[in-house]
């Protein structure tokens, strides 16, 4: 199991935007099945995308960012917290990393005229590490190092 990594707390009833790093060798993603996922951990209203061409016009920027690895699907979700107010959720889980989630900037205007604009709500970020890389990297430079000592002995046999 990975390590769980916690996010900042979440408040009740805030949109929350995320990205979802998925490894396709252990998690076998739809977008059906990360909306379960985000549902499972108490969001509603879930929204799930598998294309940024897919997503709204109000994602820019880096929230449109592909960031996946050979061996991962990226995702993006939006989603209403119902959980706790203040709750941390995991954001780590078998075969799945939340690489970022932000609360969606208030459409609540200020109260009074002068009153200052709301601070930009606060990202969560990490980066998701293949587990390909980690699975079968080693195992590929232990090959090639055999195979050019495999070489370098024939080859200095014929000579003899």
């Amino acid at each position: 199991m990975a390590e769980a990594i916690k996010c900042p707390p979440l408040r009740t009833g805030k949109t929350y935007r995320a990205s979802v790093i998925v490894e396709t060798e252990t998690f076998a993603p739809s977008t059906d099945r990360i909306k379960d996922k985000l549902q499972d951990m108490g969001f509603e209203e879930v929204q799930v995308w598998d294309s940024a061409d897919d997503l709204p016009p109000d994602w820019q920027g880096d929230d449109r960012k592909d960031t996946s690895d050979w061996g991962q699907t990226q995702y993006w979700g939006r989603g209403a917290w119902a959980g706790e107010d203040g709750k941390e959720i995991d954001t780590k889980g078998d075969g799945w990393t939340i690489t970022w989630l932000y609360a969606e900037a208030s459409e609540t205007p200020p109260k009074e005229p002068g009153e200052p604009k709301p601070p930009e709500p606060a990202r969560f970020e990490q980066k998701a590490q293949s587990n390909w890389m980690t699975k079968y990297l080693p195992s590929l430079s232990v090959m090639a190092a055999n195979t050019l000592a495999v070489t370098l002995w024939v080859k200095g046999s014929k000579e003899n």
